[in-house]
């Protein structure tokens, strides 16, 4: 990787080699950890959207859609005294195929990236600097804008019509909120094929911001629940009640359980952007 990626990014900085510490593991599991990938994700589409004119729920879609990973993360610096690691390698950006066509049929995209992880100064949760993403950005924008000529995202919503009265124990219809179907049904389908894939802090992102420290919804913990199930959870259909309220069925089984669940989901838009405000549990599991 061309090492002016850090030049642009941190002026007159200069890389060091690789030290041994730089090497520890502990470095490269903080360079190429899932909670890194995302923190680091939600950089690089929020420079997206400042640079995006069109409609930003383009933009929200397919962020919704990506899921970034960086292929042999290497710890580059560690700067002790500010609590930073400096990291590099390729970002990549595996396309789900219902999207192969929007950028251009390709399977992914690719860019070699440089990034940093930091301690808050508050000493709560992580700060993250990046460089070398503008390929990607232009990428992300030029799917955007073929996007902005189709109807949706992703997979077809399964939608009920909405009903005044809810017919199983446990629903409820909610007042409307101005979100789209698109848009509901895209932060749903995310949020359950996150917990399918055990990706527990892609599941967190998609909470309300103040909702997120719930105990029920820590990334680590959702991982580990849904990470580690015998068969994973698959989402066995998505109904719409109303544009802010979805009823999802799914299936999962873990040793001798196995659950065919259903959960009320309650949606909420704050900036433009849809997020899951509360999930009820309708029948136990």
């Amino acid at each position: 990787m061309a090492k002016n990626v850090w030049t642009v990014l941190f002026g007159a900085a200069v890389l060091s080699s690789c030290s041994s510490e730089a090497n520890d593991q502990s470095l490269k599991t903080r360079c190429g950890s899932p909670e890194t990938y995302a923190g680091v994700s939600e950089l690089l589409f929020d420079r997206i959207r400042e640079r995006y004119d069109g409609d930003i729920k383009h933009i929200n879609d397919l962020e919704k859609s990506l899921r970034l990973t960086v292929t042999e993360p290497v710890a580059t610096q560690v700067l002790d005294d500010i609590g930073r690691v400096d990291c590099e390698g390729r970002a990549t950006f595996k396309i789900p195929s219902p999207l192969f066509s929007t950028f251009g049929n390709r399977e992914e995209i690719t860019a070699d990236i440089g990034y940093s992880v930091q301690d808050a100064a508050d000493g709560k949760g992580k700060k993250y600097q990046l460089g070398g993403e503008d390929s990607l950005i232009a990428e992300i924008i030029a799917a955007a804008e073929t996007q902005s000529a189709t109807k949706k995202v992703g997979e077809p919503n399964v939608v009920a019509k909405p009903r005044a009265d809810a017919s199983v124990k446990g629903e409820r219809t909610a007042t409307t909120r101005t979100i789209s179907g698109d848009d509901g049904y895209a932060t749903v389908n995310s949020f359950y094929t996150s917990l399918g894939q055990g990706d527990g802090f892609a599941a967190n992102s998609l909470i309300a911001p103040e909702k997120r420290k719930n105990a029920n919804y820590q990334p680590q913990a959702l991982s580990k629940f849904y990470g580690t199930m015998s068969e994973p959870l698959e989402i066995v259909e998505i109904k719409q009640l109303n544009s802010a309220e979805y009823v999802v069925d799914y299936y999962w089984r873990m040793d001798n359980k196995t659950c065919n669940g259903r959960s009320g989901v309650s949606l909420t838009s704050i900036e433009g952007r849809v997020y899951i405000e509360n999930i009820r549990t309708i029948n136990g599991c």
